[in-house]
């Protein structure tokens, strides 16, 4: 009933008004015909009269009850549109100004954006997320599977690197590869493109890379703009979210990566949020399910990283030999996104990291703190849980696990923070986490040649 609306949408009264108009109307209506009897009146003109007296009683009440209607529509419509911009605001799909994002990006500190993430809306996607869930696969037997899928398609990796790869892969989304040839990136590229049932677009940087658009647009032969395999790469991710899509780009040099990946640096700093590649024309949007995978040219210290990418990359190295391809492949039991989640979450849920070896480095945050200023922040925090926690899960050595989350997850960002600084990163390594004990940490400081007690023998 239209009429019970007036207690819900006060605009409703409005329409009361066709009411009284038409009890008007059938007031005169009705004196009319008192007149007529009452004074012996049989006059047709009268009669007449009464009529559309009537007839507009009757139209006022039918008015009103289109008025209650149009009325009714209006604020329901207003109010649907209003559950549906509170679903986007809840998914988070359009609640974020994204022009103004990039706008505030480099004034906004890691405080800041880690309190936007805990007041961001939680995204309930239970359902999506159980349909690939195979709750009795394990990362030991993940990494087992990754290393004779490769092996059967070419590519031999060391036991090392798929425990690094494994947790490369659930701690970041910019990872870089240093020190591999072209033909073994693109190797491992496309073993890990398939392993993750992604399509593989690998790109190759050269000296036309010079800005962020030559990361995302390419020419042809024939002067047109294209697309390149990493803008290919996001459209795909965002039109199936239940994979980990890769986009591997090799030979690019630290020039590039300070000049070229701006957008990327942005995405790999909050790749829950949505955010546009706004160095290219329309409206491409990175999702939370993008890989980059990135090649350098050549063999290169954490220090040679630019500051801003040793801020989000995770910068480690991959070894393995190139061999002939299997003439038949075993079933494979392929990789998607969620598994890959659930199973870092219950890592790093029961890390088999001790509490001990995490005062450690609060311990080593303390000492290069006093120094420099720097702080590790919640966010790497965790990432340097999960990396450490899922390579020992996947079967690597536990004192081995953190050694090698701190060399790749850490030192790129503490080594760019102590340039310039009298600073011995690698005695202070080794006198908080005890000598020997951090073999790959101390030979990336070393590499890094900081400083002289630093610099000892170095051993890429």
């Amino acid at each position: 009933d239209n009429y019970t609306l007036e207690a819900k949408y006060p605009i409703m009264k409005k329409a009361i008004k066709n009411i009284i108009s038409g009890v008007a109307m059938l007031l005169v209506a009705v004196l009319l015909q008192i007149y007529c009897v009452s004074t012996n009146t049989a006059s047709a003109f009268l009669n007449i009269l009464t009529v559309i007296v009537l007839g507009i009683a009757v139209a006022f009440f039918v008015l009103d009850a289109f008025d209650r209607k149009r009325m009714a529509d209006n604020e329901r419509a207003l109010a649907e549109k209003e559950n549906e911009k509170w679903f986007e605001d809840a998914t988070r799909l359009e609640s974020f100004d994204t022009e103004k994002m990039f706008e505030e990006e480099f004034t906004q500190t890691e405080e800041e954006i880690e309190e936007e993430e805990e007041e961001a809306p939680v995204v309930d996607v239970s359902d999506e997320y159980l349909a690939y869930i195979d709750k009795d696969l394990t990362l030991s037997r993940t990494a087992d599977e990754l290393s004779l899928f490769a092996l059967e398609r070419g590519c031999k990796l060391e036991k090392k690197t798929v425990y690094t790869l494994l947790g490369a892969l659930s701690s970041s989304r910019f990872v870089i590869l240093n020190g591999m040839g072209k033909d073994e990136f693109s190797a491992l590229a496309g073993v890990l493109c398939e392993y993750l049932e992604c399509n593989f677009h690998m790109d190759i940087a050269d000296s036309s890379y010079t800005n962020g658009e030559s990361v995302f647009m390419r020419t042809d032969e024939n002067g047109n703009k294209i697309k390149s395999g990493a803008l290919r790469t996001v459209e795909e991710a965002g039109a199936s979210q239940s994979e980990l899509h890769v986009a591997p780009i090799a030979n690019v040099s630290v020039e590039m990566l300070a000049n070229c990946f701006g957008d990327i640096v942005k995405y790999a700093k909050n790749p829950s949020l949505p955010s546009l590649v706004s160095s290219v024309e329309g409206k491409y949007r990175f999702s939370k399910n993008i890989l980059f995978l990135i090649g350098l040219d050549s063999q290169r210290t954490l220090a040679e990283i630019p500051a801003e990418v040793a801020e989000v990359a995770t910068v480690c190295e991959a070894k393995l030999t190139l061999t002939d391809r299997a003439a038949t492949l075993s079933a494979a039991h392929k990789l998607k996104l969620y598994q890959l989640e659930y199973m870092a979450d219950g890592a790093a849920a029961s890390s088999l990291i001790t509490e001990g070896e995490w005062k450690k480095l609060d311990t080593f945050e303390g000492y290069v703190g006093e120094r420099t200023g720097y702080t590790i922040g919640n966010k790497r925090w965790i990432s340097i849980e999960r990396y450490a926690s899922v390579y020992a899960s996947a079967g690597g050595d536990v004192s081995e696990s953190l050694d090698e989350a701190i060399a790749s997850r850490l030192l790129p960002s503490v080594i760019s923070a102590c340039k310039g600084k009298e600073i011995s990163l690698g005695e202070a390594i080794e006198s908080i986490f005890g000598e020997n004990e951090m073999d790959g940490s101390c030979r990336a400081v070393r590499n890094s040649r900081l400083y002289a007690k630093d610099q000892g023998e170095t051993n890429v």
